[in-house]
């Protein structure tokens, strides 16, 4: 691991790792300073929270990252698309289309296209039957004993890929089957793994796809080994160094690192920083965690982050997008009272403020840090033993700096 990057087991309780100090030019008045360093304490946690944790990230597996569900679907028309970046899951047994179920009828009407910029993920023992066109340069993504089922077209030229679990796939974390998604319109021609399994087929005979440029279905022998990072949540807040991303992997496979994208409106991304991999070879089936911090946050309303990972083979994969709300200090009030001067600040989240008093020629007569919690705070400064006359009292924030001018009599 490369120096100054934080990630590390969960069950090392006691560890003090340095975060990684990424530090970007920013012009403005509400420019982030550099060199603060920042050290993270892990708490110590009983091993039973470790094993609930460990026991609810592997339940959840892949439906952890569901940014988008079958009934998404429902009622759409035309061509509906799932963004890069974005996963929609289908959750439960789920048709689409009137002859989808054949030769049962289908109730849900829907998009008579499908784009996948993303992934569409079939989660394990579901079967999704879909009639219309599968187009674009995504993954399908087909779990445990899972099966889409095709009545329409599927076209890979765009550089769509279908991922399925094979579980006679031995030998290897991934292994590729040599039977391509050609034309087929009976379960004869259906392209099957070893063990007779077909993962990706036809409605029904005499109601099946065209496929073009679908060379292969890549078999892997579990979920785990598919979904090559298992995320738990992606998090971000604010707070007074920048806005500081955490997430945790529950298990990683040949992974390369991660590259961390902001955007200012979730369609346009901006790299801002990569992140290696904690482990030697990108392998491991313990808990990690990792951590970034952008340092010179754009001044937008709402930021959007995303992590974007990278096999050692150059496959990637996109996390959930997490959004960070703007704080807004501009409902703090300064103002004085017998003896004292009182500062009202209606704060979003808790981060460290500077608030100090100056007096006649910028002397500074009372400075101070504090850090408002959510919600409303109330601050007092003693000015008993002050002179009489006029101060500016200042409040700094990360976005700018709020002065009132004071009058102690």
């Amino acid at each position: 691991m490369q120096p100054g990057y934080y990630a590390a087991p969960v069950p090392s309780p006691k560890q003090v790792i340095p975060i990684h100090q990424v530090v970007r030019s920013r012009t403005g008045r509400s420019a982030i300073q550099s060199t603060i360093k920042f050290h993270f304490m892990k708490p110590v946690l009983p091993t039973s929270f470790f094993v609930v944790l460990c026991l609810a990230l592997f339940l959840v597996k892949a439906q952890a990252q569901c940014d988008l569900t079958q009934a998404d679907l429902i009622g759409a028309s035309g061509s509906f698309t799932i963004p890069a970046g974005q996963t929609l899951c289908i959750t439960a047994d789920f048709c689409m289309g009137t002859s989808s179920n054949f030769p049962g009828a289908c109730a849900n009407t829907g998009p008579a296209s499908l784009h996948i910029e993303g992934t569409l993920r079939i989660n394990d023992n579901v079967t999704f039957k879909y009639q219309g066109s599968v187009v674009g340069s995504g993954k399908i993504q087909i779990l445990q004993a899972a099966r889409m089922s095709l009545f329409g077209t599927i076209d890979c030229s765009g550089g769509l890929t279908i991922h399925a679990v094979d579980p006679a796939a031995l030998g290897g974390p991934r292994t590729v089957t040599h039977t391509g998604v050609l034309s087929c319109n009976s379960f004869s021609c259906e392209p099957h793994f070893a063990n007779n399994y077909a993962p990706f087929g036809v409605v029904a005979e005499g109601l099946g796809f065209n496929g073009t440029a679908c060379a292969a279905i890549i078999g892997f022998p579990d979920d785990k080994t598919l979904l090559p990072i298992n995320f738990s949540r992606l998090a971000a807040r604010r707070d007074g160094e920048g806005v500081l991303l955490t997430w945790t992997t529950a298990s990683e496979q040949n992974n390369a690192g991660f590259e961390i994208q902001r955007s200012v409106n979730g369609r346009q991304w901006d790299v801002i920083g990569k992140h290696p991999t904690a482990v030697p070879g990108g392998n491991s089936q313990s808990i990690l965690q990792y951590a970034f911090r952008d340092r010179a946050p754009l001044s937008a309303a709402t930021l959007y982050y995303r992590l974007r990972q990278t096999d050692i083979d150059g496959r990637s994969m996109f996390s959930s997008i997490v959004q960070v709300k703007e704080q807004n200090f501009r409902q703090a009030r300064i103002y004085a009272a017998p003896g004292v001067i009182q500062i009202v600040i209606n704060s979003d989240s808790r981060q460290s403020l500077q608030l100090q008093a100056a007096g006649a020629g910028g002397r500074v007569v009372y400075k101070n840090v504090i850090a408002p919690d959510p919600g409303l705070n109330r601050y007092s400064i003693n000015t008993s033993q002050w002179a009489k006359g006029v101060y500016i009292v200042s409040l700094q924030t990360p976005q700018e700096t709020i002065r009132e001018k004071i009058l102690v009599q």
